[in-house]
């Protein structure tokens, strides 16, 4: 985030969201082809390069993605446990679980808690 203020400081930057959208769209293409190639170096530049975009992207919206990514991560934590939390009062273990039935977990537990 703090890198994309210095750059648009001094006029290196996009003109608005749009713009950095299109950008990210480019980067998430060519990390896909990264991934295709199964090269670890190209894939961890090509996952830097979406990620720098994503920030971009934040700014433009005003939404910084570190602060995003935090509140991402907490959503995630809180329906996780709920998801292992309705599981054990089914004695059920997750890992016991195929994937339409933890997706069905997990859609309740965002039911429950919506943030």
């Amino acid at each position: 985030h703090r890198q994309g203020e210095k750059a648009a400081a001094v006029g290196f930057d996009w003109n608005n969201a749009d713009e950095v959208m299109h950008k990210v769209d480019e980067e998430l293409i060519e990390l896909k082809d990264a991934i295709k190639t199964r090269n670890a170096t190209s894939i961890q530049h090509e996952l830097g390069d979406v990620l720098m975009a994503l920030c971009s992207l934040g700014r433009h919206l005003s939404t910084p993605a570190e602060s995003a990514l935090r509140e991402a991560n907490e959503r995630f934590h809180t329906r996780f446990v709920e998801m292992e939390r309705i599981a054990a009062s089914d004695r059920t273990r997750l890992g016991d679980l195929n994937a339409a039935q933890k997706e069905a977990l997990w859609e309740q537990a965002k039911r429950r808690h919506k943030q």
